[in-house]
């Protein structure tokens, strides 16, 4: 696996990287700082049933890591059915986070797969099993990091900085607790090697040759960069299933270099649907079609133009080993 398997991950969507960097800083807005919980957030409940272990499962007591330098990601197996899982990752290529998670896990010898749950989040000695005050831990870390980065940002149009960045955590938790993520393994001497494909998105960038620019999706989140006129244009957004199609509201980021205020506008929704090919090629990928169904008024892009991209399915390997020392102890912290 190459070094962006995590989104969870890294953006090179930096407007909305942007967005988030918006979330609890002093703003020039005169709205509320106080968002009440919109009705899109609800607490996500655990129905996941973790298949039952087939053949001999000879994990338990084992430690396996993996540590590169935008990513590392460990395996605890307490038991024949706990386990610690620790990812440290930059999220949206910005903030990074440490994140320590209790889990549940079964394995399939036969198949040689590993099935994993995250139950919770450790912070520090405290465990989190509800999904919104996760979100909202992400959140006020992310804060911590955004409040020495930047002093002031304008927010023109509607809505709310913190629900920005909320929906931002708020994808990305739903994604990934109570979920069940399927690993293929092969145990070989003191280390396993990994296929995580299923497990860690890839970003695709669209192009289409009546547009000067491209549209990445990574994460749930759409990023659009183009250039007119020799100024570079970045808008991003994050990306809900509106039961038809992909849509987002689109916020224009502006900041100038060297500055530490910038402004975030609102530009309007704009929605979309992905078509995988079937076909694949000599080099192992299949093409993607996206379509623009509706798009922000007078905006540099229509509705019903056609971008398309290549999907890499090759399958990203990891090798981790067991280190020498013992078992490493830590109070996991956000940061």
């Amino acid at each position: 696996m190459n070094r962006q398997i995590f989104s969870i991950l890294i953006w090179t969507v930096l407007a909305v990287v942007s967005i988030a960097c918006f979330a609890f800083l002093k703003t020039k807005t005169s709205q509320p700082a106080v968002a009440a919980v919109e009705e899109r957030w609800t607490e996500k409940i655990d129905s996941a049933v973790l298949p039952e272990t087939v053949g001999e499962n000879t994990l338990p007591q084992n430690y396996f890591c993996i540590s590169e330098d935008s990513y590392s990601l460990s395996f605890n197996f307490l038991d024949e059915k706990h386990l610690c899982l620790e990812e440290s990752f930059s999220f949206d290529g910005y903030f990074v986070l440490n994140l320590k998670w209790n889990a549940e896990y079964s394995v399939d010898s036969e198949k040689c797969e590993l099935y994993i749950k995250r139950k919770s989040l450790l912070d520090g000695c405290e465990e989190i099993s509800s999904s919104l005050e996760i979100c909202k831990r992400l959140t006020e870390a992310i804060k911590e990091k955004i409040l020495v980065e930047m002093d002031s940002v304008s927010l023109k149009g509607n809505g709310l900085l913190r629900d920005i960045l909320f929906d931002r955590v708020y994808r990305y938790v739903g994604g990934v607790l109570f979920e069940i993520k399927t690993f293929e393994i092969v145990r070989e001497g003191n280390g396993v090697l990994v296929d995580a494909t299923k497990n860690f998105s890839s970003k695709l960038t669209f192009t289409s040759s009546s547009f000067e620019g491209s549209i990445s999706l990574k994460d749930n989140v759409i990023f659009i960069l183009t250039e007119t006129d020799g100024a570079e244009q970045k808008f991003g957004g994050v990306l809900f299933d509106d039961g038809q199609n992909l849509s987002a509201t689109l916020y224009e980021f502006e900041k100038p270099k060297g500055s530490r205020d910038a402004s975030l506008t609102e530009t309007g929704k704009i929605s979309v649907t992905i078509e995988e090919g079937t076909n694949v090629s000599d080099s192992q990928t299949v093409e993607c079609k996206m379509e623009i169904i509706d798009a922000p008024k007078d905006f540099l892009i229509t509705p019903g133009t056609v971008f398309s991209a290549q999907k890499i399915l090759c399958p990203g390997l990891l090798w981790m080993t067991t280190p020498e020392d013992d078992f490493p102890v830590s109070d996991a912290t956000l940061f």
